[in-house]
């Protein structure tokens, strides 16, 4: 459990998360180099929702509220999420040939166009 301040920016929360994140154990060893592999989204219910930006300000770009979460993301790479203009979607390819669905997967795309879209998973 962290607390996040108005005036703080999401990149001086991750470097708040990190000593907790190294209490628990979650199977990953991070450290102060792997902060862009650390991802925070807005929890709407149980789903995740907007992705926060490094540079964003809480209570000047993002509301928080007495019951506000987040959810936190460990990436395997750093986050190519860099501007709120950019969307990432996460998707499962079918495979008819044997019925099954592959794993998720993420997408980031940095028009939000469906050209886009098809360019990136037809690659």
């Amino acid at each position: 459990e962290t607390i996040f301040a108005k005036g703080m920016t999401v990149l001086d929360s991750k470097y708040l998360i990190l000593p907790e994140l190294k209490k628990c154990d979650i199977g990953v060893d991070l450290d102060a180099k792997d902060i862009e592999r650390i991802r925070l989204r807005k929890k709407s219910w149980k789903n995740p929702g907007t992705v926060y930006i490094n540079c964003q300000v809480y209570e000047d770009e993002i509301a928080i509220f007495p019951n506000w979460e987040v959810f936190l993301e460990i990436l395997k790479k750093p986050d190519e999420l860099q501007t709120m203009q950019m969307l990432a979607i996460y998707l499962r390819r079918w495979c008819p040939s044997t019925f099954k669905l592959n794993e998720f997967q993420e997408v980031v795309l940095s028009h939000q166009s469906v050209d886009e879209l098809k360019q990136k998973i037809s690659g």
